[in-house]
């Protein structure tokens, strides 16, 4: 996790930025859906929570980009409505296996 030089938790707050944007995984197989903000993103921020203003989780962040001189440009969440559907996936067909 990220954290500031007293040790501290690092907090960021933005807004979404987009509604839907999308990235391949590294075999180039898989299409995700993803949500960009604007809250600064640092190294250790993957997996992180992104909270809404009334504290619903509504999302994790997976990373970020910059421009060419490394300044941050913007950070990119999974929705959580997304995590729910795969894990429901996942164990509809785990139970399938175990039957």
């Amino acid at each position: 996790n990220p954290a500031d030089m007293q040790g501290n938790f690092v907090r960021s707050y933005g807004k979404i930025t987009s509604t839907d944007s999308s990235f391949e995984t590294d075999d180039g197989q898989t299409t995700n859906k993803v949500k960009k903000h604007n809250a600064n993103v640092s190294a250790g921020s993957s997996g992180g929570a992104v909270f809404s203003e009334q504290m619903k989780l509504i999302g994790i962040n997976i990373g970020g980009g910059s421009d060419i001189l490394k300044r941050f440009r913007y950070g990119a969440m999974i929705p959580a409505s997304q995590i729910r559907e795969f894990l429901e996936e996942f164990e509809k067909t785990r139970t399938e296996l175990a039957n």
